[in-house]
């Protein structure tokens, strides 16, 4: 069992450092690239064969940083979604599994109850179920209120 939570938590910690690992190449990559589209460009014009250079405002490098980021951070919670799916998906397993063995439990004390009881009651033999503190009867089988003349309402509760 503490070998299980160890791996369980060993991966959880492996998948949140791939996530902030992936999500900083994503930032650094903005960094790199951003610069390098928005370096001055030499464009030629079709009429008179002069090139013009054209510059970009510094305004706009940062709108390229702004969703450069934005792209980091949707990256960062798709793969922080893909790790909770996962998570839930081996939790929700493990209470089924769990469920399933309760409900075979809850059936076999069911049963066991029903034998208890079918036993108890139709033995031959006077059978009682006292209180170990305080002495007051539980529980009294057919052939007990036969053999003293007493009814089932007369003997539960009361002391012995």
């Amino acid at each position: 069992m503490l070998y299980n939570i160890h791996a369980t938590c060993l991966k959880t910690m492996g998948t949140a450092i791939t996530i902030v690992v992936l999500s900083l190449s994503c930032v650094c990559a903005a960094l790199v690239f951003v610069p390098l589209i928005y370096c001055s460009e030499q464009v030629a014009t079709p009429q008179d064969s002069q090139a013009i250079t054209v510059v970009p405002d510094d305004n706009s490098r940062y709108v390229l940083y702004a969703l450069a980021g934005i792209g980091a951070l949707a990256v960062t919670l798709v793969l922080w979604n893909y790790m909770l799916h996962k998570r839930v998906t081996l939790r929700t397993s493990k209470l089924q599994e769990t469920l399933n063995e309760l409900r075979k439990s809850e059936e076999a004390l069911r049963l066991s109850n029903e034998k208890f009881s079918m036993l108890f009651l139709s033995s031959p033999d006077s059978i009682v179920i006292t209180e170990a503190d305080g002495g007051k009867f539980v529980e009294v089988n057919e052939r007990f209120l036969r053999l003293l003349g007493y009814m089932r309402e007369d003997v539960n509760g009361n002391g012995t």
